[in-house]
């Protein structure tokens, strides 16, 4: 589940995985701008993965001229099929 209360047009959240121990990080998810204040769920299949050291990151990108209240996340869950 996430949530995400960012400054239009210049915040950015980003929901990212690498499978080379951290070397280079795929984007997930991205959402640039407009709010979406209330939790939504997020599925996405990871199978690409399978057999690797998964790696995963959220990241928010924002500047000192407005603050929002951030990017949150909750209820992560793995599911193996």
């Amino acid at each position: 589940m996430q949530a995400c209360n960012i400054e239009d047009d210049y915040d950015s959240a980003y929901m990212q995985y690498s499978i080379d121990g951290g070397s280079t990080w795929n984007d997930i998810w991205s959402h640039i701008g407009a709010d979406f204040n209330s939790w939504h769920e997020l599925n996405t299949d990871i199978s690409f993965a399978a057999g690797h050291t998964l790696l995963l990151q959220w990241v928010l990108e924002t500047d000192s001229s407005r603050t929002e209240e951030g990017y949150y996340i909750d209820k992560i869950q793995i599911i193996a099929n």
